[in-house]
């Protein structure tokens, strides 16, 4: 909106400030369309950007994950955001170690176990098994 001085109509102001998103970040706007409030600039109400500030939260499996601000609104504990591909070398029930997505050792969704063994049999001869 234009401003009255005198004579002249001013138009708004665009110099760039920075002004506090409901998250707490903040972001850059034009002067004109930022509210003087008691916490500073904040933004004139329907005019708040998402905030893309990366935000580090710790998952339920103990992996950090990154992601935009705006994607914890909704989730702020980092429960929902997906499997967690972190690969993880573990031993596996049978014995034998393995790497595999986080998510599948927590999930107890292990693939069957591949690695080729030998076993004798009662005759002599060697037999080559899949684990599994």
């Amino acid at each position: 909106q234009a401003i009255d001085a005198g004579e002249k109509a001013l138009p708004p102001c665009s110099v760039e400030v920075f002004a506090k998103l409901q998250c707490g970040h903040s972001a850059k706007t034009m002067c004109s369309t930022a509210v003087d409030g008691d916490g500073g600039l904040t933004f004139s109400p329907g005019c708040e950007p998402e905030c893309t500030e990366v935000v580090a939260k710790q998952r339920p499996c103990g992996h950090v994950i990154d992601r935009p601000c705006t994607d914890w609104s909704n989730d702020p504990d980092a429960a929902n955001v997906g499997p967690c591909l972190e690969k993880l070398t573990q031993r596996r029930p049978c014995g034998h170690e393995d790497t595999q997505p986080c998510d599948l050792w927590v999930a107890s969704k292990l693939p069957f176990c591949k690695v080729i063994e030998t076993k004798s049999r009662s005759c002599g001869h060697v037999a080559r098994l899949s684990c599994h």
